[in-house]
């Protein structure tokens, strides 16, 4: 019995405590955080921002909303296209047809476009030794954003918002303390720190709140006048990049209000934050990418083909000769001997001229890659590379296109043997045309399948940049608070 009166006395008199913590602190945050809120509210700046941000992204759903469906009739053609054709062809001649690897609509783009309506999304691959597999932009007639820069979430998050909360924070406290406001609510048996949660939660409720709107506002528009309909995975994909904007908004509200604090005039504080945007959003991106140019160079397109005719050469020299081609009639009497010698070193010669353009085009992958890890001291480049590697965007998704096409071309090549093979007539020759069956294959090639980055995949790629980002939000949190809590106010 004295135990269970213990324990209700002690749990009586936790509650007490809590309750006295709550009515001393959460009652003052709340007051002047609603004080701050009604400010904010009522000021023109955040009516003209709140308005901006929510217009700019349901306009940004039915831009994307408009592409999409336009890409996926555009990918719809390019493999009836494909399929019509093929199914006319003789074995010999499907090998001199381009066989088109095509990346899907990106069905995401509206949260991270990731450059996708830029970059080439057809991969051609002849299966003749006589032609290169080349990569192309399949483009459609509509559907384009009529600006090179996206105007996607990851955009509105890296550009609009970080804008947007300097002008809202720039004189958060400078501006209080010119007016004495700040004075004046000090005075009260208030803390300190009390007080700066209040305006860094105001701030931040003010600009994510049109964020959030403007995010729902897009889904539905996405969803209805769209047509979209997005997948289980999909939508946590959507979940992810609305949080990473709400935390980005904490980020640069704790900016803002840093150099707020750290600044004499709202006018000082005004130029320098103007200053600090201007060089995260577009000098350190642009210096990143000439910086990359210089530590990962890539070859032009002049040394590339100079590179093949070397390659060239060198498979000549080793074997004595490029080979010899008969005609066909004239070539059976002998069982093709002098083509299948040929074959052979034409074939070593296509082997090492493609590996050579694999590796160069990795190369591009590589430089792209340093450029956004230089960019990375920038946040708002580093929100963008966190979006993109959570969704599955920009170079990650290039990049996965590209492997898996050339990973593609295996069971293409593998199909055409198996169709010549069934043909006892084939000289067998792969893959030169005119010495390949002449019959039509038994069935259609196989065709190419691209599967999205999955969530589980996303996060494991973004969790080095999430971590980073953390470390410098808590780093800016703590900071003003310290400061704040030790500068003086007059």
């Amino acid at each position: 019995m004295d135990t269970v009166k213990s324990s209700r006395l002690f749990w009586e008199h936790s509650s007490l405590i809590v309750s006295r913590i709550q009515t001393e602190y959460s009652r003052p945050m709340g007051t002047i955080t609603q004080r701050e809120l009604r400010e904010l509210f009522e000021s023109f700046r955040f009516r003209a921002a709140a308005l901006l941000i929510f217009l700019l992204m349901l306009f940004s759903a039915v831009l994307y909303s408009h592409r999409y469906k336009a890409e996926k009739e555009t990918h719809r053609e390019l493999l009836t296209s494909y399929q019509e054709e093929v199914s006319h062809l003789t074995v010999s001649r499907m090998a001199m047809q381009p066989h088109p690897m095509v990346k899907p609509p990106w069905k995401l783009a509206f949260l991270v476009d990731g450059q996708q309506q830029q970059v080439p999304n057809v991969y051609r691959l002849p299966l003749d030794y006589w032609q290169e597999p080349w990569l192309e932009r399949a483009r459609t007639a509509e559907g384009r954003l009529p600006s090179s820069e996206p105007l996607d979430w990851a955009f509105l998050i890296r550009v609009v918002l970080s804008l947007v909360a300097f002008i809202l924070s720039y004189d958060s406290i400078c501006g209080s303390r010119q007016k004495a406001t700040l004075k004046i609510i000090l005075s009260y048996p208030i803390e300190r720190w009390q007080v700066l949660l209040a305006k860094v939660t105001a701030l931040w409720v003010a600009l994510s709140t049109p964020f959030f709107c403007g995010a729902l506002g897009s889904l539905v528009i996405l969803r209805f006048a769209g047509n979209l309909k997005l997948t289980g995975a999909e939508l946590v994909k959507v979940g992810e990049i609305l949080l990473l904007g709400l935390w980005a908004s904490l980020f640069f509200v704790a900016i803002g209000v840093l150099v707020s604090l750290l600044s004499r005039e709202a006018s000082r504080s005004l130029v320098l934050l103007t200053m600090i945007w201007i060089t995260m959003v577009i000098a350190i991106p642009a210096a990143s990418g000439l910086l990359a140019h210089q530590i990962q160079p890539v070859p032009s397109r002049q040394e590339i083909d100079q590179r093949a005719n070397e390659i060239k050469r060198e498979v000549e020299e080793h074997h004595g000769s490029s080979g010899s081609w008969r005609d066909p009639k004239v070539a059976a009497k002998d069982g093709y001997k002098a083509e299948r010698e040929a074959a052979e070193i034409q074939s070593e010669r296509y082997s090492r001229q493609e590996a050579h353009r694999r590796d160069v085009l990795l190369l591009q992958f590589s430089q792209i890659e340093i450029a956004k890890n230089l960019a990375a001291v920038s946040p708002m480049q580093l929100t963008q590379d966190i979006a993109e590697r959570l969704v599955g965007s920009g170079s990650l998704r290039d990049r996965l296109f590209v492997e898996r096409a050339w990973r593609h071309s295996d069971p293409l090549f593998a199909y055409a043997r198996e169709m010549d093979r069934l043909d006892p007539e084939s000289p067998g020759l792969f893959f030169f045309p005119d010495y390949m069956s002449g019959k039509k294959p038994s069935e259609p090639p196989p065709l190419f399948q691209f599967e999205e980055i999955s969530v589980s995949s996303g996060l494991l790629k973004a969790r080095g940049r999430v971590l980073l980002f953390g470390l410098a939000t808590l780093f800016f949190t703590a900071l003003i608070f310290i400061l704040f809590a030790n500068h003086p106010i007059g």
